[in-house]
């Protein structure tokens, strides 16, 4: 009946111990964390701007523009 606690035991010293060697790799400058593709990087990024936008027009600030049909607004007034 104690066998499953054995094997708990060891796991956790095996998790334990690879978490060291890990640590002790990127300390001295052995591991990197691979950097993301480009294509990715980019998709990302797209993805923020899109988001960006649809706060902005969520808020619905619109952009005055001259009625081009006359030269001043002055009549309107």
């Amino acid at each position: 009946m104690m066998h499953w606690y054995f094997d708990e035991k060891v796991t956790a010293e095996r998790m334990r111990e690879t978490q060291r060697q890990a640590d002790r790799a990127q300390v001295l400058g052995l591991y990197r964390r691979e950097e993301l593709p480009a294509w990715l990087r980019l998709q990302m990024r797209l993805g923020q701007w899109l988001i960006a936008l649809g706060e902005y027009l969520q808020r619905g600030e619109g952009v005055r523009r001259v009625d081009q049909e006359t030269s001043s607004q002055c009549g309107l007034r």
